[in-house]
């Protein structure tokens, strides 16, 4: 899962919600300092893993181990010795010169990883907006790739994807509101679609044409999911009555 959000939601419904679940964020529990540091490498293990592209409110800055994540706020940001972190760590809007710190370098270097080798992605209530994370779409995705971009303005903000190869499925809605039955259905249906080779997404066609060549989605199991809405987990659920 990779994330715009700084809140930790999505770390509260998986690890104290649903429970039992490994959750890997980037970060190591160090004996030295009895705290969680950064530590990128593991975000390339297998498991559930939570990329947060902008940074997040659980991310503390220390003078000695640089960062940390604290699940639980520490009071007048001191950390148990006493000595005060030096703030949080939160990048928005990201300017390139950040990319370059190790953590946020392997999550976006997995994003496109991952977009380049899954045939299907789910982006719920994200616009885009970030030149990077859309630079990354444009350049990652293949033409057998099938985009679900779920957002009230959904396909107005699939015509900033100019370039993209594969084929955008906009769903003009908002997650978790009211006709949430509705909404997971048109989910639901876009992911059992088969995935169709077309060409790249243009001004004119930003959802690229349905061209040769099906191929079946039903049976990929690599799903890349973009979200940026609180009730976006519940996409968790649905992926798992498919069986993907």
């Amino acid at each position: 899962m990779f994330t715009s959000n700084y809140d930790a939601i999505l770390e509260y419904y998986w690890t104290d919600l649903v429970g039992g679940v490994q959750l890997n964020t980037g970060f190591q529990y160090d004996s030295a300092s009895k705290m969680e540091i950064a530590t990128p490498q593991r975000l390339r293990n297998d498991g559930l893993r939570l990329f947060k592209l902008h940074g997040s409110v659980t991310w503390l800055v220390d003078e000695r181990w640089g960062l940390t994540e604290q699940r639980a706020p520490p009071q007048d940001m001191k950390r148990y010795g006493g000595e005060k972190f030096l703030g949080e760590f939160m990048l928005y809007p990201i300017a390139d010169k950040e990319l370059y710190m190790d953590l946020y370098m392997t999550m976006y270097q997995m994003l496109g990883d991952e977009l380049s080798r899954t045939e299907r992605s789910i982006v719920v209530g994200y616009s885009f907006s970030d030149r990077v994370v859309r630079d990354i779409f444009v350049r990652s995705v293949k033409r057998n790739h099938r985009l679900i971009l779920l957002h009230p303005r959904a396909s107005e903000i699939q015509t900033r994807l100019v370039g993209l190869a594969g084929k955008t499925e906009p769903i003009d809605a908002r997650f978790g509101s009211e006709d949430y039955e509705s909404v997971h259905s048109q989910i639901d249906r876009a992911l059992r679609k088969p995935v169709t080779y077309g060409p790249t997404a243009t001004r004119s066609n930003p959802g690229g044409a349905l061209a040769n060549a099906e191929l079946s989605a039903v049976g990929s199991h690599e799903v890349v999911g973009l979200l940026s809405r609180p009730g976006v987990f519940l996409v968790q659920n649905l992926l798992e009555r498919l069986e993907i």
